[in-house]
């Protein structure tokens, strides 16, 4: 049997297959065409406010598990450059992290760019997606 569909989220068009064949991924076994999505950085601890934030995989993570041991605000967050790439932070602790629109404490090519110029609150067990915008050098987030 097989499924497939589009998901539309904003700007970004995600689309997806699967067959009988995909059966390896919930076998845990390793399928390359599945790397992209299955890659997870290790939690990330925030206990204070954090500008620029560089995980250790931001190379090759595309899903950051983020564990605050407070109420904290991120400002930045590094590695768009690398190409117009859309991660995903995930709120995995018990305090809200509220991502800072356009905050001047993170480098200029670090920063969100919010809907509304308002700031937006990661709530704890939630998860947002990010575009990278390589022209205007800004974290979107995706609607």
């Amino acid at each position: 049997m097989a499924a497939e569909g589009t998901l539309h989220a904003g700007f970004v068009k995600l689309t997806f297959a699967a067959t009988a064949d995909d059966h390896a991924l919930r076998k845990g076994e390793s399928d390359s065409r599945w790397k992209a999505l299955a890659t997870t950085e290790s939690t990330v601890a925030l206990s204070v406010s954090t500008d620029n934030l560089t995980p250790t995989d931001l190379a090759s993570a595309s899903t950051f598990r983020l564990n605050p041991s407070a109420a904290v605000n991120l400002t930045g967050f590094a590695g768009g450059f690398l190409s117009s790439r859309v991660v995903a932070l995930m709120n995995v602790g018990a305090y809200a992290i509220t991502i800072k629109h356009e905050s001047t404490s993170s480098l200029d090519s670090n920063r969100f760019s919010l809907a509304g110029s308002a700031d937006y609150t990661l709530a704890p067990n939630s998860v947002a997606l990010f575009f990278y915008d390589v022209t205007g050098q800004r974290w979107r987030k995706v609607s």
